[in-house]
């Protein structure tokens, strides 16, 4: 009988667990659509399809598994196309496993013109891996960025070229920033970290003073 109450006890935690995630998630998607309509901008709760796929071979969504992309918002301002989402995916697996959930902004432009990199920051295992020899862009010219950010693409020369002066000074003022590019789209987000639904208008300027410094070494 004990058992019964222990076993009883251990599903209702579990689903009640599992409701509170439902309803919190119910509530985010709820401010997502209420934020896209202030922003002006066009709200998809379960992206699929074309919205889906069109980042398809870009790092970031190439790693892990379970991949799942939520609470699309969209528009475009002319010059730019505009893309809100949450993105989650799973690395490791049993007790090891870990749920990566960031908010992302992606910004599509004929003005940009990127060699394809990656830009994320740099943690301790990031320095025992370049002793190693794995790939990470240094300048000598700004050790403070180099300090600060793990820089990967298959064309270095090209990279280090984009990555002008005025690009590396701007992110040294900016660490946490994790920044993917490739052509005429730019990923800009945070490793980890969901926004809040009110912190969306900010999170979009951020990114498009990002852009802004990207599209001027684009010239």
């Amino acid at each position: 009988m004990q058992m019964f109450f222990v076993f009883t006890g251990v599903i209702g935690f579990v689903a009640a667990m599992i409701y509170w995630s439902y309803a919190l998630q119910k509530k985010r998607t709820a401010a997502f659509e209420e934020h896209a309509g202030l922003l002006g901008l066009h709200f998809v709760d379960d992206p699929e399809g074309e919205a889906y796929h069109q980042f398809d071979g870009f790092r970031l969504f190439t790693r892990g598994r379970s991949r799942r992309m939520r609470n699309l918002i969209e528009g475009d301002s002319g010059d730019v196309k505009i893309s809100i989402f949450d993105y989650a995916f799973v690395t490791g697996s049993g007790k090891n496993s870990t749920t990566h959930n960031q908010t992302v902004v992606a910004l599509q432009s004929s003005l940009l013109g990127c060699p394809e990199f990656s830009m994320r920051p740099q943690g301790f295992f990031d320095k025992i891996g370049g002793a190693m020899g794995f790939q990470d862009i240094d300048f000598d010219t700004h050790p403070e960025f180099s300090k600060l950010f793990v820089l990967k693409g298959p064309d270095e020369a090209s990279i280090r070229s984009y990555f002008s002066p005025t690009v590396l000074g701007y992110f040294e003022g900016h660490a946490g920033d994790s920044l993917e590019g490739a052509g005429q789209t730019m990923f800009f987000y945070r490793s980890r970290v969901r926004r809040k639904p009110e912190e969306l208008k900010d999170m979009l300027s951020e990114a498009y003073e990002a852009y802004g410094v990207l599209t001027e070494a684009s010239v």
